[in-house]
């Protein structure tokens, strides 16, 4: 025998079309979950897009933080030298706004100062300064989730 689909014989336009029963809902179904999926999708790229703004956040207030101790140490260019500070040493602390101070002085003062900047304005931020004749490498660390980042600038004096 053949199959017969079930036919619709109430009028004569629907002579001999088939009779449709629960198409629409999984139709609708269907699109719902590629909808699903398009959505989280978009969600990942926003949320991607986020990440890669805060990380470009962070870098620049890196480079804020070089070219702000560059300028104090062009600015105090007779005590260069005392500009020099390891990632993991410890500032002194040095208080120089409220009475003068010798170049060296100023220069701790100005160390202590952007150390403690790095810190705040970056997560795990640590700054060095080191110098091969006229030539310094200021050099800025800082935690992301997935790495360690590190921006460095290069200057003449």
């Amino acid at each position: 025998m053949f199959y017969s689909p079930k036919t619709r014989s109430t009028s004569a336009s629907n002579i001999g079309q088939p009779i449709q029963c629960g198409f629409t809902l999984l139709e609708i179904l269907i699109t719902l979950l590629i909808i699903s999926i398009g959505m989280l999708g978009f969600a990942a790229l926003q949320v991607k897009g986020l990440q890669s703004n805060h990380g470009a956040m962070l870098n620049s207030q890196a480079a804020f933080l070089a070219y702000d101790v560059s300028e104090r140490i062009r600015a105090n260019v007779e005590a260069k030298n005392t500009y020099t500070i390891a990632a993991d040493a410890t500032p002194t602390v040095r208080e120089c706004s409220s009475k003068q101070c010798n170049p060296n002085g100023m220069a701790e003062a100005d160390i202590y100062e952007w150390r403690e900047l790095c810190k705040a304005l970056l997560p795990n931020g640590k700054g060095a300064i080191s110098w091969a004749g006229q030539t310094g490498t200021i050099s800025i660390s800082w935690a992301e989730p997935e790495n360690l980042r590190t921006f460095s600038l290069v200057i003449d004096l």
